[in-house]
């Protein structure tokens, strides 16, 4: 008798999760009063034509299922330069109608709001620097993160269990700052560039620890589109996909097909607007994304995918290094590591059994508790709690 720990939560083959970045207090104001589809960076709230509006015509009332998590700056969102494109920037707690709308996404569960930041950054005479590269020791970024902290708690109630480095940008004592903020989970780097050549970049691409915090990665570059997409084929992103297809031989499919054959996590990188004060356009973005977006949705379907926050994952992942299963003999013994299961509340293991003869119902049972094993294909499948002890395997 063969037994796993499922590696993602209801035996799913991979998670799948739209990673939303800059999430802000902000909009541009050039046309209308930023009242155009892509100038707003959240600070529109709920209005025609913002950021929440786009997300959920074009992503939410197609694909209900879908999870998002939002990195959201809490201070004033810095510009990129000085006196670039007109804009509104302003912090979490400055009007009452932003402070309504987070409360709102923060208790909408196909959200989360993660932390990015108190101002992203600063403009200096050498252009714009990212924000955990301008402390100049772990003091500050320690006492800045709980700025930020206390800020969004005073505005929602709640705290930050993850985050995002700004712009994936940190310096030697960044990482010790994110474990002395007891942060749950943090991504700390692009990780999708190394899946160029499809060989590289396996233990690269997996979740993992540093400190007791977990290491999300970002995996799908949201801009970088499919070949299929022949409607696009003289822009900039398609050649771009060209580009990448001739050159290390992948394509958007390929990348999807690599990380649920291995069980990784699918991570859409994106950002809420494509329009900056510098000119710049920004990438990737929902708004020019949006069609390839809803394209790797619609190809995932051919898979069993979960669809969760990076916190939902964070907490499945955390369970998954916790248990310890061990077969003796019509039982299985579980051994649990407490220290990994930090702010963990829905403690559930998935396993599997194989071989066990089909022609009965099977079942786990500890004390009065009996748990059923669902044939699925050449296994049966069942969830139970993290609890130390012995499951007995019996039948009916």
């Amino acid at each position: 008798m063969k037994i796993d720990k499922c590696k993602w939560k209801y035996g799913k083959q991979a998670p799948l999760v739209i990673m939303m970045d800059d999430l802000a207090n902000k909009y541009m104001i050039d046309k209308k009063d930023g009242a155009y589809i892509g100038a707003d960076w959240g600070g529109r709230c709920k209005k025609k034509n913002s950021w929440y509006d786009f997300v959920q015509r074009n992503i939410f009332e197609k694909y209900p299922y879908a999870k998002m998590t939002c990195f959201l700056v809490v201070g004033r969102r810095e510009d990129f330069i000085r006196n670039g494109k007109k804009n509104i920037t302003l912090p979490v707690d400055a009007n009452d109608e932003f402070i309504k709308f987070v409360n709102e996404v923060a208790n909408d569960e196909r959200f989360e709001l993660s932390y990015h930041g108190f101002t992203h950054g600063e403009i200096t005479e050498n252009g714009f620097i990212q924000e955990w590269d301008t402390f100049s020791d772990i003091s500050e970024a320690v006492q800045t993160i709980q700025k930020g902290q206390k800020l969004y708690q005073k505005v929602t109630g709640q705290k930050f269990w993850g985050g995002k480095y700004c712009g994936y940008a940190r310096n030697r004592f960044s990482d010790e700052s994110i474990i002395k903020s007891h942060f749950d989970y943090w991504c700390r780097h692009w990780d999708a560039d190394i899946i160029k050549g499809l060989d590289r970049g396996e233990e690269s691409l997996e979740l993992g620890f540093f400190g007791e915090t977990v290491d999300i990665p970002s995996t799908i570059d949201g801009s970088l589109f499919s070949l299929k997409k022949i409607r696009y084929l003289l822009t900039r992103k398609y050649m771009k996909a060209l580009y990448y297809c001739v050159k290390y031989q992948i394509t958007l499919e390929s990348i999807i097909d690599l990380l649920v054959s291995r069980g990784q996590i699918l991570s859409i990188q994106s950002h809420t607007s494509p329009i900056r004060e510098d000119k710049e356009r920004q990438s990737p973005n929902i708004i020019d994304d949006i069609k390839n977006i809803q394209y790797i949705l619609d190809y995932v379907k051919k898979y069993d995918i979960w669809y969760a926050t990076c916190k939902e994952i964070n907490d499945y992942f955390r369970i998954y290094s916790a248990v310890d299963l061990q077969v003796q003999g019509d039982a299985i013994q579980l051994e649990i590591d407490e220290k990994l299961l930090k702010n963990v509340l829905d403690r559930e293991i998935w396993i599997k059994i194989y071989d066990l003869d089909p022609e009965f119902k099977w079942y786990l049972r500890r004390g009065d508790e009996k748990f059923l094993l669902s044939q699925k294909d050449d296994f049966h499948i069942t969830n139970l709690p993290v609890i130390k002890g012995k499951f007995e395997i019996i039948k009916e």
